[in-house]
């Protein structure tokens, strides 16, 4: 999300104008278009500045995150089960043969 700050000449009664500091809220997607309107409208007032901050997560971005997460974790414990496994089933089997030549 990006705050664009700029200024505009405001009339505060029919003889008297203020110059009032004003911002406007955009999402990434829509920031070219905008900065390049306010530039156009407002920057003859003043300076058009502006900040990026990172949009705040929705309640199904935080919960789809926490569980991929978790799922993740899951199957990389089930590939070291697996691999456990796979160690004693080699082992079993060296032990039987050692057994068989007995």
């Amino acid at each position: 999300m990006y705050i664009i700050n700029y200024y505009n000449m405001e009339y505060v009664s029919r003889d008297k104008e203020e110059l009032k500091n004003l911002n406007y809220k955009c999402k990434d997607a829509d920031f070219d278009y905008w900065l390049n309107v306010i530039q156009k409208s407002y920057g003859k007032h003043g300076e058009v500045t502006y900040q990026y901050f990172e949009d705040p997560k929705s309640q199904e971005q935080i919960q789809s995150e926490t569980i991929n997460g978790l799922v993740i974790e899951n199957m990389k414990q089930d590939l070291s089960i697996a691999s456990i496994n796979q160690a004693i089933n080699n082992i079993i089997i060296r032990l039987n043969k050692l057994e068989g030549g007995k």
